[in-house]
Parts: C-alpha cells; structure tokens; sequence
C-alpha cells in the first residue's frame, strides 16, 4: 500500500479518500485548535483573544453610536413635527380670524393627519410585535 497525500492505493487499485472537515462558528476557535495555534506560534494564542478582544469592543461602540444617532434623529423627527403641526394649528386660526373658514379648517385637519398616522401605525406596529 503506498500513500500519495489524502489517497491510499492498495494492490486492487482502488483508490480511497478520507476527509475531514471541521466547522466551527464564532470569533475564537475550539479550544484544541487554540491550544495548537499556540504551540505552533508562540503568544498567537494571546494575540488571537486581543484581537477578538477589540473587534467585540469596536462592536459595542458601533452599535452604540448608531443607538445614539437613531436616538437623536427620533428626537429632531419629534420637533420638527411639532413644529409644523403647530404652525398648521397657527395658520388655521388666522385663517379662521379672517372668515376663511374653509381654509382654516382645512388647515387645522392637515395639522392632525399625520398626528393620527403615527398614533394609527404605533398601535399596528405594537400589535405586530406582540404576535410575533
């Protein structure tokens, strides 16, 4: 029987293959392996957990600055809707005032529109969540 790297070739002339595969998932490998990364280099062992080390902490800060940024344009979302809302309630009243009743309350539907889609689409969104 004579070996040529993963074949083995008996006196048939068959040939046979073995292979192994091994998969794992996650930032480190197996232990076994980890133990053998050392022994082949010395300190990889300790550079493969720093490296894992920062990418989780690189991680963390970026879903917290991405966190925060949502945060703040929720906010800014919130004002800025206030602000049109009110200058609709605003513009309504002067138009109510100057006896274009029409326009003024045309106005003042307009400002609660989009105040009953969010209120409306909350509720399905929160509906959702809570089936699922």
């Amino acid at each position: 029987m004579s070996k040529k790297g993963n074949q083995v070739q008996s006196k048939n002339n068959s040939i046979t293959l073995h292979r192994q595969e091994i998969r794992y998932s996650g930032i480190l490998p197996p232990a076994e392996q980890f133990k053998k990364y050392d022994e082949a280099c010395p300190g990889a062992a300790k550079q493969i957990l720093e490296h894992a080390t920062n990418q989780i902490n690189h991680r963390i800060e970026k879903e917290k600055k991405i966190t925060e940024a949502n945060i703040k344009n929720q906010r800014l979302g919130i004002i800025f809707a206030f602000i049109v809302v009110i200058s609709f309630l605003i513009v309504g009243f002067i138009l109510i005032l100057k006896d274009k009743g029409l326009f003024g309350f045309s106005a003042f539907v307009a400002a609660f529109v989009p105040i009953l889609g969010y209120f409306f689409s909350r509720k399905t969104q929160e509906k959702n969540e809570k089936s699922h």
